[in-house]
């Protein structure tokens, strides 16, 4: 069955997230202001999990360009706009610290 599911995020540069497989990334916001969290589309609720990189980058941080073959999902705020983060991710690719 085809639904929306949210995964919360960790405030932090790197990360890997687990999501059915074939799940569409629709948007990032912080929910209730506090908590970075990603919605999307997941296809079949019963699939096995794969594995998705995510790079949070800050207003005015330099980004590594090892990083070059993320994709920009979107931007949430924290702190009543006091914070901007940049969320990028890609599928199966392992991140680096």
């Amino acid at each position: 069955m085809r639904t929306i599911w949210k995964f919360p995020l960790e405030v932090e540069d790197a990360q890997i997230i687990s999501v059915p497989f074939g799940t569409q990334l629709l948007s990032v916001q912080a929910q209730y202001g506090t908590v970075p969290c990603i919605w999307g589309l997941v296809p079949n609720d019963t699939a096995e999990k794969e594995k998705i990189s995510i790079l949070t980058v800050g207003t005015g941080h330099p980004i590594d360009t090892k990083y070059d073959r993320y994709t920009f999902l979107g931007t949430y705020q924290l702190l009543e706009g006091g914070l901007v983060f940049h969320v990028f991710y890609q599928y199966n690719y392992p991140f680096e610290k």
